[in-house]
């Protein structure tokens, strides 16, 4: 969203899934995974929950700065577990109390200072409100999605790779569908040859990421790959501190 950039959110949704589920497929080939045919209605649960989650996270950058999104989605495995709850998953106590120190440590942290500037330019209260309220909705998808993929790794036996594949193939399709329904298949095209190099970094870096973020999940769980994933997002934000200058 930087040096004049458009960013177009479901353009730059359709664009990453195109990327990871062209990552997940050669992975799996390379691993030799077994494919597994989910039925219609898990397949569009994971595509609804994941794509809503990436787009309101996304989006939320046009009202308050990374940090701050960084911060919020720190608290993720909060929804997973709560999710995972509902759906009859049971945690031990321990994890409970683990999860609750984690984060709350983490936002004691780095909730401090002033995350007043995006661009050097200040953020009205009410779109910094609006903002708060996207990365909520984010991680309500966020909960959803990670105790429904926990809840697919025990029912079906789905391979991690395999299961990102699923994911970033039901993106696409409803991404897809969705710059049709709206007619703004045009702002992808610009999007593409305005930022072309660049979506294909950010695409790459974060399908390899999420290589080892699947396999986590099928080793250890949602709940505990979202902990781990606190550690990443610790540097994330000590980086855009240090690289853009956020106070």
């Amino acid at each position: 969203t930087r040096h004049d950039m458009n960013l177009h959110e479901m353009s730059f949704l359709l664009t990453s899934s195109a990327i990871s589920m062209a990552v997940a497929t050669l992975g799996t080939s390379l691993r030799g995974e077994r494919t597994v045919r989910l039925p219609l209605s898990s397949f569009a649960v994971l595509g609804l929950c994941n794509m809503g989650s990436s787009f309101f996270s996304v989006r939320s950058l046009r009202y308050v700065i990374f940090p701050v999104k960084v911060i919020a989605k720190s608290c993720k495995p909060v929804p997973v577990m709560l999710f995972g709850t509902c759906m009859g998953k049971r945690y031990p106590v321990r994890k409970y109390i683990n999860v609750f120190f984690i984060v709350f440590g983490v936002a004691l942290v780095l909730g401090g200072g002033d995350f007043q500037k995006k661009s050097h330019k200040e953020i009205a209260a009410n779109a910094q409100v609006l903002g708060v309220v996207m990365l909520v909705i984010s991680l309500c998808f966020d909960g959803g999605l990670g105790a429904f993929e926990d809840k697919l790794v025990a029912a079906h036996n789905i391979q991690p790779l395999d299961l990102m594949y699923n994911i970033h193939l039901a993106n696409i399709t409803f991404a897809s569908l969705a710059l049709l329904v709206m007619k703004e298949l045009h702002l992808f095209l610009q999007m593409i040859q305005q930022m072309g190099w660049t979506l294909l970094l950010i695409g790459l870096c974060g399908a390899m990421g999420q290589v080892f973020i699947f396999i986590t999940i099928s080793k250890f769980g949602a709940v505990t790959s979202s902990i781990m994933g606190l550690a990443r997002k610790v540097t994330t934000i000590c980086a855009s501190i240090y690289i853009y200058g956020h106070q």
